[in-house]
């Protein structure tokens, strides 16, 4: 990064920081955390109605598959840091109040989409609480131990782990699901 840049963000980040300043002692920010925490609870609210939705439509699992990344793991990490972190706030800080209750709320979606079961059925696929149709689905390969899943319109894939034992059937699933 150039000097030219580096001075551009500096000046950026105190000026910030004496417009929140300003803001604090007008009790604005205070006011704005109370809109902003509000916003983040209907969000999580509706994620979590979004997710179990998903999971109605879906349907019955017939192969439980697993994904090789580790959202849960990753939840439990946040909310671990966050359980130590508002033990070693003080309350009456309400402004850290306020952003600790909105990060331990807008976990709860990560840790409830983490929760929820990948599979494959007769209606798609689902994966981290979102319902894919096969007319959403472009392609798909296997490798070894894995099911690469292409997504429409933007090729975003989607990597399975898959069972030695199921490889063969679901192998064979999906070529008479893409036949038609």
């Amino acid at each position: 990064m150039n000097k030219n840049k580096k001075v551009i963000i500096a000046t950026f980040i105190f000026a910030l920081a004496i417009i929140i300043g300003l803001l604090e002692r007008e009790k604005i920010l205070q006011k704005f955390f109370s809109v902003l925490l509000v916003l983040v609870i209907f969000a999580t609210i509706w994620d979590i109605y979004d997710v179990f939705k998903a999971k109605k439509h879906f349907g019955q699992t017939k192969w439980n598959i697993k994904t090789n990344n580790n959202f849960l793991a990753l939840a439990i990490s946040v909310y671990v840091i966050l359980i130590v972190a508002s033990a070693n706030t003080n309350l009456k800080d309400t402004l850290h109040t306020k952003l600790l209750a909105m990060a331990f709320i807008a976990g709860i979606a990560y840790l409830v989409r983490s929760l929820m079961p990948n599979g494959i059925n007769e209606k798609g696929i689902m994966h981290w609480g979102v319902f894919h149709t096969w007319d959403d689905i472009d392609s798909y390969s296997f490798t070894d131990k894995y099911l690469v899943i292409t997504l429409k319109p933007n090729n975003k894939k989607i990597t399975f782990i898959v069972d030695k034992d199921e490889k063969e059937m679901i192998k064979n699933f999906l070529k008479e699901k893409f036949k038609k």
